[in-house]
C-alpha cells in the first residue's frame, strides 16, 4: 500500500509567513527572518506567542496585528482536499508540517482536516523539521512504513531532496490539477 505525505504550506494551504513578512520587510531581512525568529518557532524552540513578539520587534508592529495579518493569508486549496479525501479509500495518509504547533493544528482542527490523516507530524512538536532526514525517518517509524512505499508531496525541492534520502519518492507540487494528473500517472490511483 503506498503513503502519501502532504506538506501544509504550499500544499494543503497556502504560504503564509512568506507573504507577510513580505509585506513589512526588505527581501534581505526576510530571509535572516525566516532562517532565526521562524526556524526557531518551526522547530518549537520558542512558542507561537514568542515568534510573534519577537516579528513584533523586528516588524514595528503590534503582535496580535501580525498574528491577524498570518491568519488572513490562510487559503485552503481545496482541489487539493479533495485528492485527500478520495486517496483515504486505499492509501494510507500523512500530514507533515514545519511549522508552530498551535498555528497548523488551528488550521487543521477550523477546517476538519485533522480525520483524514492516519498520522499528523508537526515540526515544533517533534524539534526537528524538513528537510532534515530525521522528520522524515520518525514519520515512517511511527507509521510503521517503509521508505520505498512513501511519497512526500511538497513546494520545495530541498524538502522532496531530504524524503529521497531516506529512500522516499517525492512529488515537487505545483497545483491541484497536475497533483491529480501525477498521482494518476506515477501510482495508478483512481481520483
Amino acid at each position: 500500500m503506498q503513503t502519501f505525505v502532504f506538506d501544509c504550506f504550499g500544499v494543503i494551504c497556502s504560504e503564509v509567513a512568506p507573504f507577510v513578512l513580505a509585506d513589512h520587510l526588505p527581501p534581505q531581512t526576510v530571509r535572516l527572518v525566516k532562517d532565526t525568529i521562524i526556524l526557531e518557532a518551526d522547530l518549537g524552540h520558542i512558542s507561537e506567542p514568542q515568534m510573534f513578539e519577537q516579528l513584533s520587534e523586528v516588524m514595528g508592529l503590534p503582535p496580535r496585528r501580525i498574528e491577524e495579518e498570518y491568519w488572513s493569508h490562510v487559503q485552503i486549496d481545496d482541489g487539493v482536499v479533495e485528492i485527500v479525501k478520495k486517496l483515504r479509500a486505499g492509501h494510507k495518509l500523512a500530514f507533515l508540517s514545519n511549522s508552530p504547533s498551535s498555528f497548523v493544528r488551528e488550521i487543521l482542527a477550523r477546517r476538519a482536516l485533522d480525520g483524514l490523516f492516519d498520522t499528523i507530524m508537526v515540526s515544533a512538536e517533534e524539534g526537528i523539521a524538513k528537510p532534515d532526514p530525521a522528520i522524515f525517518k520518525r514519520l515512517l517509524a511511527r507509521m510503521a512504513v517503509e521508505p520505498r512505499d512513501a511519497v512526500m508531496i511538497d513546494d520545495k525541492p530541498p524538502n522532496i531532496a531530504g524524503a529521497r534520502a531516506i529512500g522516499m519518492d517525492g512529488m515537487l507540487f505545483e497545483s491541484a490539477e497536475k497533483l491529480a494528473r501525477d498521482l494518476t500517472a506515477l501510482y495508478s490511483v483512481t481520483l
